[in-house]
Order: C-alpha cells, then structure tokens, then sequence
C-alpha cells in the first residue's frame, strides 16, 4: 500500500517510516561496500574516501 511520489515513499498515513526505512536500508549497504574499499591495510587515500562518501552514500541520505 505504499506509494512512490516524487522520489518519496508515502504511506496511506503520511509518516515516512517507509521512506526511511528504504533510504536507511540503501545507505547501510553502500556504506557497507565503502568499508570494503577503505580499509586500514591497503585501503584507499583520504581524499578518495571522502569523494567516494560525498559522491555516494551522502547523496542517499540527502536526495534519496
């Protein structure tokens, strides 16, 4: 019963919960990926991650 309206989920009582739970969802896992890359022994540099987590995982959070 969930409608997809301009990029965000609603539900029959205008909550969001669903909405926030699908964005949640679709960040846990990208940041999930970025932790594979960025890791501690032969990970990437700093610079890297940062464009990686401003070009990904916070454009989940901010834009859907």
């Amino acid at each position: 019963p969930y409608t997809r309206w301009l990029g965000f989920w609603l539900d029959p009582r205008l909550t969001f919960r669903h909405h926030v739970r699908v964005m949640t969802t679709r960040a846990i896992s990208r940041v999930q990926a970025f932790r594979m890359l960025a890791n501690t022994i032969r990970g990437m540099s700093v610079k890297a991650a940062r464009t990686i987590y401003l070009s990904n995982i916070l454009s989940v959070l901010t834009f859907g």
